[in-house]
């Protein structure tokens, strides 16, 4: 059985990355090359497979917050400010 406190932090942990989706998009192709040569030297194709995994997810994540916090939120904070939205705020 959870506690209560420990759903609200799954929650508020799913918040934070879903917040940071376009980056991680933007990130898979170039994370999963990336992943592939740094792996190559490893004989052990079940042991690479494991590293490999870690590292793409990992760098998924990361790569997309922070190609989040760096490019997309302050493009979106400016098409904001030149272009308010119309509707009200619910």
């Amino acid at each position: 059985v959870r506690s209560k406190n420990s759903l609200k932090v799954s929650r508020c942990a799913a918040i934070v990355v879903a917040k940071q989706s376009t980056g991680k998009f933007l990130c898979n192709a170039g994370v999963y090359y990336l992943a592939y040569d740094l792996t190559a030297h490893i004989q052990s194709g079940s042991l690479r497979f494991l590293i490999m995994v870690g590292l793409y997810f990992s760098s998924s994540l990361i790569g997309g917050v922070l190609l989040a916090k760096l490019v997309e939120f302050p493009v979106l904070a400016i098409r904001d400010r030149f272009f308010p939205s119309k509707s009200p705020v619910i």
